[in-house]
């Protein structure tokens, strides 16, 4: 791997290299940006974050097996969030229940912990989703 010495300047290089085919280029107008701040703080905002509500994270929900009967196959949609400390593989249906679910630690190792996840969940439901 190697890193480039002015590496926090390669997204806005590659936009000025994009920009250089354009035949028709418009000057920076900063009115532009301060009607586009005006509207974004018009816009009524979600309650801010906060740390008491961490008590619904994936690891402490129940899964609802219950709801997959044998022989019978439900529609069914498969989630799967790679962080950098856990992975976490989710099947739910179409009402949002959590049918099955794996939470690992990634463990420097995404490819290896998606591929553990997904044997985990179909573990649970295979033969039950479509």
């Amino acid at each position: 791997m190697s890193l480039p010495k002015h590496y926090y300047s390669i997204g806005a290089l590659g936009a000025a290299l994009a920009l250089r085919e354009k035949t028709e280029l418009k000057p920076f107008d900063k009115s532009n940006l301060e009607k586009e701040i005006s509207l974004i703080q018009e816009k009524e905002a979600l309650p801010k974050l906060s740390l008491d509500h961490r008590k619904k994270e994936v690891s402490s929900l129940k899964e609802n097996c219950e709801l997959l009967k044998d022989g019978q196959l439900i529609d069914a949609y498969l989630g799967i969030d790679i962080g950098s400390v856990s992975t976490n593989v989710a099947v739910i249906d179409e009402k949002r229940h959590l049918l099955a679910k794996s939470y690992l630690p990634t463990a420097g190792k995404p490819i290896k912990v998606v591929q553990d996840g997904l044997r985990e969940v179909k573990s649970k439901v295979e033969g039950k989703v479509r």
